[in-house]
This record gives structure tokens, C-alpha cells and sequence, in this order.
């Protein structure tokens, strides 16, 4: 009998029974999910040495059985050995070699760096299981929030209650990458789940069936939770008797994240054709509203002038609340300089001011794209500019004051030209 026979026999028909449930429930498409098992004094065996990124000293003596790379879950149920590769480390944690199969899975730098940490924190856990459950991927998408997804799932199924403390959630990370590898490793510390958004879940246990276990009782909790309210429904706020018999407490969802999406493809959406102008105002918390507002809205730019605060500046940061990173803007010393810019690229240009003649917003003629003009929150849009704009704006006022703050007014105005543009139901 060969070394890798003998190592991997025990673990044979376990290895066969996992991968077949992972192949039922579809959650190992093509060549997804692997598996390992961590081992200890196997001998060193001839063969060609692996340099790794990083020394784990810890690994001097240890082996893992894992799945080889492009290995499918169907595959291996069928025939196990074939589809496994055995990594022996060498004395030093610096290397190592292969038997069987000569490539092992593409996420063996998780598998190392969560044994790493199982070493240290949860010796008792050898086996690792990495799969694509369904339902729970979903519903990372619905929540991408941590903390409102592991309370949904606590929710959702009572089984949860068992295991809540034992699982977390990632930020998403690159499969693959050493990254998601140090990131798993180190939560693993204090948990035996770890939830990857957009990717799939990996889990820790005393075999690959308690590591399983607990995969699944997740994507039940995740299934329940899609079934049961069509999308899920974040326990913040409540609202009793509405649309609800009596004594059933009706929860509606309160949106508590920012976009799931990673900056870098945030960057890449398109965005609405209208670009804001601040002609002088003397309010950087004002212009921080703005920033804000125009993230919301997913505009073109806004362009600072004159004194205008710009980033990077404190008190503009305090109410921009980080958007300053995500809405494209540029400065101009002179606002007309800004405008003949614009005209250049045939822009049109509209002044937002309580000027006489000026037409009630939501009756103006707009042609995109557009730049609307703010100014000054005391002195207002200097004459110099209004007299370069293609047309003055303003919102209807029906109390005591002349006008409105203009980060208000802002909001006022942009939302509209959302609804001009048709961009609201996008």
C-alpha cells in the first residue's frame, strides 16, 4: 500500500459521503469547494519542495489531506483518493511536498493559514470544509452588514441559537488571495464559521461532517429567511398593526450599510449627467451636506470655487461622512472660469437664486447634462456668473424667510433632475 493510501483511508468514505451533499445540493458548481484535514507524523517523502510566501514554523512535522485543484465534488464521491493531494510540510514550515495529486486547491493559502491559527486556538478541530451554499451567498447580497445578516440568521431558525457565537462575517475579499487567506485565519481565532459575502462559507470541526453541520444549519436559516419575507427584513425598527392581524408585530427593513460593491467597481457605475457648482459659500458643513447628497445621487462632479471648502478640510468631512472619496470633484479659483469650462462642453448651465424673474424649479426647461449653480448662503450668486448661466431657478417659498439652506435646496433641486432624467427608478 502506498503512503497516500495509507494516510487517506480512514478518511475515505467521509470524504465520498461530504462531497456527494455538497454535489446534491448544488453548492460545489464546476470544480468549487474543497476540503482538508490536518495530520501529524506523517514522514517526509522524496520529491520536489514548494517555496511558500511566508514561514510556519508551527507546520514543521504536519501534513494536509486536501482536495487537489480541479477536483469536482462529483468526482470525488465517486472516487475520493483520486481527487486528493497529501502537502507535507518541511522541517522548517518554509516548504513543502506533494503526493498524489501534484497541484492542490488554489485556496491552500487559506487551508494554511487556517490551520495555523486551529493549531493554536482549536486544536480539537482538524478538518476544514469550503463550499458555495446558496442561500446564504444570497442573502449576502440582501445584507451585506455583519451584524444585521448574523442577526437575521439567529432569527430565522432556532438551531442558530447553538451556533450564533461561533460565526462571523468578512468584508469581501479576492478568492484566492493572501488577503482572504490572513483575514480567515485570524477570525478563526474566536470562530468556527466564517462567512465569505459573494464567495461561500468555510467551517472548522472535529470532521468534515461537524464542519458540514454547520454550513448547512447557516443556508437553512439563510433559506428560511428568503422564503419568509420574499427579502429579508432587518429587526431595527417596528411598526404594530400595520397590515398585521393582531399581536403580530410587523418589521419593515431599515437599510443600515453603504454599497456592497468594493470601491474600484463602485468607481466603474455610470453616472448621472449633472454637475453642482459652489460659487463662494462660507459654510464648509454646508458643502460636506452637499457632498454627501451628491453621493446619494450618483452625479457627475461637483465643482468648488472661490472660497468654497474643499478636501481635504475637517468640517467639510464631518458632514460629507467619507464621500469625499467616492464623488468626483475639481476647483476652480474664479466661478466664471468654471462656467466657460462647461460651456465649452456644451453644458447647460442654471442658477439656483431668489432673483426676480427666475422660474419656479420644477417648471424649467431642462437639457442634459447640466450644472446647477449654488451660492453664497448670505450675499447669494454673484452677478458675474448669473449673467453667464443659461437660465435662473428657484424653489417656491410660502413662510416667513426669503429662503431655504442650501444643502436643502440642493437636495431639492437635484431630485428633481433625478426624476427629469428618469434616473429615480435606476
Amino acid at each position: 500500500m502506498d503512503l497516500l493510501t495509507e494516510v487517506a483511508t480512514p478518511y475515505l468514505a467521509e470524504i465520498a459521503a461530504v462531497a456527494e451533499e455538497l454535489d446534491r445540493k448544488g453548492w460545489a458548481e464546476a470544480n468549487a469547494g474543497n476540503l482538508s484535514f490536518r495530520l501529524n507524523d506523517i514522514p517526509l517523502f522524496p520529491g520536489k519542495e514548494t517555496r511558500l510566501s511566508d514561514s510556519f514554523p508551527q507546520f514543521s512535522q504536519t501534513s494536509l489531506l486536501i482536495t487537489a485543484a480541479g477536483v469536482r465534488m462529483r468526482d470525488l464521491a465517486r472516487n475520493p483518493l483520486s481527487g486528493l493531494c497529501l502537502v507535507r510540510f518541511n522541517n522548517d514550515g518554509t516548504a513543502f511536498r506533494t503526493l498524489g495529486n501534484p497541484v492542490p486547491t488554489s485556496e491552500l493559502p487559506a487551508h494554511i493559514a487556517a490551520h495555523s491559527t486551529l493549531m493554536r486556538k482549536q486544536p480539537c478541530h482538524p478538518a476544514l470544509v469550503h463550499t458555495h451554499p446558496t442561500a446564504l451567498i444570497a442573502l449576502t447580497l440582501l445584507q451585506p452588514e455583519p451584524e444585521s445578516l448574523l442577526s437575521l440568521l439567529g432569527r430565522s431558525h432556532s438551531e442558530m441559537a447553538l451556533f450564533r457565537d461561533k460565526l462571523t462575517m468578512l468584508p469581501f475579499l479576492e478568492p484566492g488571495s493572501e488577503n482572504l487567506a490572513k483575514t480567515t485565519g485570524k477570525a478563526l481565532e474566536k470562530y468556527s464559521g466564517i462567512i465569505w459575502p459573494r464567495h461561500g462559507m468555510v467551517a472548522s470541526g472535529t470532521d468534515f461532517n461537524a464542519a458540514l453541520d454547520l454550513i448547512q444549519i447557516c443556508d437553512k436559516a439563510a433559506e428560511i429567511a428568503l422564503l419568509s419575507k420574499g427579502k429579508p427584513m432587518q429587526k431595527g425598527r417596528s411598526l404594530k398593526g400595520w397590515n398585521a392581524p393582531d399581536g403580530i408585530e410587523t418589521f419593515y427593513e431599515v437599510r443600515s450599510q453603504d454599497s456592497h460593491l468594493p470601491p474600484e467597481e463602485f468607481a466603474r457605475l455610470p453616472r448621472r449627467p449633472v454637475h453642482i457648482i459652489l460659487d463662494n459659500l462660507r459654510s464648509a458643513f454646508n458643502v460636506g451636506s452637499i457632498f454627501r447628497l451628491a453621493d446619494a445621487a450618483r452625479i457627475a462632479e461637483i465643482i468648488p470655487c472661490g472660497y468654497t471648502a474643499y478636501p481635504p478640510n475637517h468640517k467639510l468631512e464631518q458632514t460629507a461622512l467619507k464621500t469625499t472619496d467616492s464623488v468626483p470633484w475639481c476647483r476652480f479659483q474664479e466661478t466664471t472660469q468654471a462656467l466657460k469650462e462647461l460651456k465649452k462642453r456644451n453644458i447647460q448651465l442654471v442658477a439656483v437664486e431668489t432673483a426676480e424673474g427666475a422660474i419656479p424649479f420644477h417648471r424649467f426647461d431642462y437639457h442634459f447634462p447640466v450644472a446647477v449653480i449654488f451660492g453664497n448662503e448670505r450675499l447669494g450668486i454673484s452677478q458675474s456668473v448669473l449673467r453667464l448661466c443659461d437660465g435662473i431657478i428657484d424653489i417656491p417659498v410660502y413662510g416667513y424667510k426669503n429662503s431655504i439652506n442650501v444643502a436643502a435646496a440642493a437636495g431639492i433641486v437635484l431630485y428633481h433632475l433625478l426624476r427629469t432624467g428618469k434616473w429615480l427608478d435606476r
